[in-house]
């Protein structure tokens, strides 16, 4: 069974690959194969195929969800008008139908298959191939519906969520319903007789014959076994699923409240993705406006730092000013002590220079008295030399004359 599923939905994700594999559609793709038999692969294509495009399952899986955000604010807002209260409550705790719906439009509800059972599951498959995803909107709302006191009486988030998620289905086991609550499989209302916008059944539209919830294709012949044997073992819950078909049935959807919920939807997504467009430019332009910011705070701490800069050059320029100015102070002060002291300077360089006058007098009186004396020493010494000189004379001309004697003398010993 498991390499027919994995043969089938590799074969649908080759047959689109916008759609590809996602998560959720092995559970679909599962269920149509065991109701396909679980050999007839080719049916099983076929159907898989059909599902998708016939009753926009794709759109569910495509890229970003697009049908599964807009399957959910469909059941939002038939929540908020028929089940007011409830939607209330759930929005004011924070609840969106994202948060338990998701899988009940992506699986279609074979994720519950362990509390439903297999032939559950089958029955709600047969309602989607003869209502589409309008089944499952329905079969949504009659378990809010139907379990709206218990809704209310949740004041914590994470109770309630758990509670959306598990246990929604256990309004419908049949020890808790009441005897009036669980129509006779004789008598019971088709699953698919609901008004359509033209007033007519659901299943006349689709030209399909209507059958009663006891005698749908898949609960007369459900294949427990390959069930069984896919999904694992299971806990089921004994459910009576001719009182959640009816209660699904009696919730009115036409066609012209969807559509209208649809554009609704579009509108909203437009407003969106403009209010997210002027996000984006805000962003862009919040992210230029910080850059510009920045830059000014860069030049502005450069600023700064000039400031500071300059700041302490005026302090040393003022500093410098003020030492400059105790030294003038000084020179004024020492200007003031030496004109004093010039205005005071004729009268002693006068009376200097008459005693250095005195003084020179009396040097020079003294010199010309050292000079006279010398003059007269020098005169002496001088008288002296002559007389020295004339006895010299002399006595050289005795000298001349003892000479002349010798000669004499000698020439006579001779």
């Amino acid at each position: 069974m498991t390499e027919r599923l994995t043969r089938l939905l590799k074969a649908y994700a080759l047959y689109d690959p916008a759609v590809g594999y996602v998560q959720g559609l092995h559970l679909v793709a599962a269920v149509v194969l065991i109701e396909c038999g679980g050999s007839r692969e080719e049916d099983a294509f076929t159907t898989l195929v059909a599902l998708m495009k016939r009753h926009d399952l794709r759109s569910l899986y495509l890229p970003e969800m697009p049908g599964l955000h807009r399957r959910l604010y469909q059941f939002d807002r038939l929540l908020e008008e028929r089940i007011p209260h409830c939607h209330v409550h759930l929005v004011r705790l924070g609840i969106t139908s994202s948060m338990y719906a998701s899988q009940w439009l992506l699986t279609l509800f074979a994720s519950n298959v362990a509390k439903l059972g297999p032939s559950a599951v089958s029955r709600i498959y047969d309602l989607v191939v003869l209502d589409g995803l309008v089944a499952i909107l329905r079969l949504g709302v009659a378990l809010v519906e139907r379990n709206a006191q218990k809704i209310l009486s949740k004041t914590k988030m994470e109770d309630l969520l758990d509670f959306l998620k598990e246990h929604l289905f256990d309004a419908y086991q049949k020890s808790k319903l009441p005897p009036a609550d669980i129509p006779a499989s004789s008598s019971a209302t088709g699953p698919l007789d609901v008004k359509t916008e033209a007033g007519a059944p659901s299943h006349e539209k689709s030209g399909a014959t209507s059958p009663s919830p006891a005698t749908t294709p898949a609960s007369a012949n459900p294949p427990p076994s390959s069930a069984g044997g896919f999904f694992g073992g299971t806990t089921e819950l004994d459910l009576d699923m001719d009182a959640l078909i009816a209660d699904a049935a009696a919730v009115v959807i036409t066609d012209t409240k969807l559509d209208g919920y649809r554009k609704d939807y579009e509108s909203a997504v437009k407003e969106q993705a403009a209010k997210e467009a002027e996000a984006l430019e805000l962003r862009t332009s919040n992210v230029t406006l910080q850059a510009s910011v920045r830059r000014l705070e860069e030049e502005l701490e450069k600023l700064n730092t000039e400031h500071i800069e300059l700041a302490n050059e005026l302090v040393s320029v003022k500093v410098a000013r003020a030492k400059v100015d105790d030294e003038n102070e000084s020179l004024r002060t020492t200007v003031d002590d030496l004109k004093r002291i010039v205005d005071k300077q004729p009268q002693e360089v006068e009376l200097k220079f008459k005693e250095q006058l005195d003084e020179q007098a009396q040097t020079s009186r003294h010199v010309a008295a050292e000079n006279r004396k010398l003059q007269d020493q020098l005169a002496a010494i001088e008288q002296e030399l002559i007389n020295l000189k004339l006895t010299h004379a002399n006595q050289a001309d005795e000298h001349e004359k003892l000479q002349q004697k010798w000669e004499t003398l000698r020439k006579s010993l001779a």
